[in-house]
């Protein structure tokens, strides 16, 4: 579910390379949270996110780091 979208071609040859972007569901069964709160979270800045016609997403990279950083 975490990380990068590999797009291949058919002789396998890497096409395209993305971020891999969740919605909000996603990152809550991820971080084993509640959907709201996570919701919340995210609309008080503490998760790093952007809307994207109208709805939050998260990419996978910005949650990894975020994890990261919240190591104590």
């Amino acid at each position: 579910m975490i990380g990068a979208v590999v797009l291949r071609n058919e002789s396998n040859e890497i096409i395209y390379v993305g971020v891999e972007l969740m919605d909000l569901k996603d990152v809550a069964r991820y971080l084993h949270l509640h959907y709201e709160t996570v919701r919340r979270r995210v609309a008080a800045g503490e998760i790093p996110a952007v809307k994207v016609g109208g709805l939050w997403r998260v990419r996978s990279c910005e949650l990894e780091e975020w994890l990261d950083k919240q190591r104590v």
